[in-house]
C-alpha cells in the first residue's frame, strides 16, 4: 500500500456519516463554487481576476493585474482542493480543468522559472523587494504544495515540474554566498512546500530537485522556524543585512513599516497598489 508522507494512505476512503456529509459538499459545492468565482462569474460578487491575471500573463488575454498582491495563491489552493477529491475519486471533468489551469500557470511561468502574476504585470523588475508584505513566497509555497498534490493524485508531472523549477529558481536567489538575499520575513509557507518537494524527491520523481531544500538558504529558513536553539537563522526583514546573522524566534512578527490609516496592511508600493 502506498503512503503519502510516510504516514496517510494514498488508497484511504472515508465512509463516515458525519465526514463523508462534508466530502459530498466540498465535492459538489464548494470547489465548483469556488472555480466560478475564480474566473468572475459569480453575479453580485467582487471580481477575483485570480485566474484572469493568469491568463494575461500567460499572453491568452490582454488586460492588468487586479486584486490582492496574493491573488495568485487562490488558484493554487483550488488546484491543490482539486487534487485531494481527485485522489479520493476520479473525476475526468474536474480534472480536464485543472488540467487546463496547470497549462495556463506554465505558459505565464517565465524563462527562468519565476511564476508570480503581481509582479509579471504590475512591477516587473521589483521581485524579492518587500518579501513581508508581498507574499511570494507564500504564493509560491501554495504553488508547490499544488503541484506535489497533483502529482500523487493523478501521476501527471506538468505542475510539479514547473514548480520544481521555481524552486531551483529560489535557490539562485536566497543563500548566504555574495550577491544573494538573506532576508525572510512573511507566512510559514515556503517551508511545508519545499518538505513536500523534498518527499518527491527522496521518492525520485522530481527531475528537478529543488535544490533550494539543500541549499544554506532552504535549511536556515527551516531551522529559523524550527524554534531549535543555539542555530543561525535569517534576519526578518528586507532591508540591508549586518554581516551577522542571528538567531530569530519562530513567533517574531516583523512591524519594520507602520501602518497608514486606511491601508489594508503595511506602507509598501505593493499594499498601495492592491486594488489599483
Amino acid at each position: 500500500m502506498s503512503t503519502i508522507n510516510n504516514a496517510v494512505p494514498a488508497n484511504l476512503s472515508i465512509e463516515d456519516p458525519f465526514w463523508s456529509n462534508y466530502i459530498r459538499l466540498v465535492r459538489e459545492v464548494m470547489v465548483p463554487y469556488q472555480w466560478e468565482a475564480l474566473n468572475d462569474r459569480v453575479e453580485g460578487a467582487e471580481p477575483s481576476h485570480a485566474v484572469r491575471n493568469f491568463k494575461i500573463a500567460a499572453g491568452i488575454e490582454e488586460g492588468g493585474f487586479y486584486g490582492m498582491v496574493f491573488q495568485d495563491s487562490d488558484v493554487a489552493k483550488w488546484l491543490e482542493s482539486a487534487a485531494y477529491l481527485l485522489e479520493t475519486k476520479r473525476d475526468p471533468a474536474l480534472e480536464d480543468i485543472a488540467d487546463h489551469m496547470i497549462e495556463v500557470i506554465i505558459k505565464a511561468q517565465r524563462e527562468d522559472g519565476y511564476i508570480n502574476t503581481y509582479f509579471t504585470l504590475k512591477e516587473p523588475g521589483q521581485e524579492w523587494t518587500n518579501l513581508a508584505e508581498c507574499h511570494e513566497l507564500y504564493c509560491a509555497g501554495h504553488l508547490m504544495e499544488a503541484g506535489t498534490a497533483y502529482y500523487r493524485a493523478t501521476g501527471k508531472t506538468k505542475l510539479l515540474d514547473a514548480v520544481c523549477r521555481y524552486a531551483d529558481y529560489i535557490d539562485s536567489v536566497f543563500g548566504r554566498e555574495p550577491g544573494k538575499l538573506r532576508g525572510y520575513d512573511g507566512h510559514q509557507e515556503i517551508e511545508l512546500a519545499l518538505s513536500c518537494i523534498k518527499q518527491q524527491e527522496m521518492e525520485n520523481i522530481c527531475s528537478l530537485a529543488g535544490t533550494f531544500w539543500r541549499s544554506a538558504a532552504g535549511s536556515r529558513i527551516i531551522s529559523s522556524r524550527s524554534g531549535r536553539s543555539g542555530e543561525e537563522g535569517f534576519i526578518l526583514g528586507s532591508s540591508p543585512l549586518p554581516t551577522t546573522i542571528r538567531t530569530v524566534s519562530p513567533t517574531f512578527q516583523s512591524r519594520s513599516k507602520p501602518r497608514r490609516k486606511g491601508m489594508p496592511s503595511g506602507s509598501s508600493t505593493c499594499a498601495q497598489r492592491w486594488r489599483m
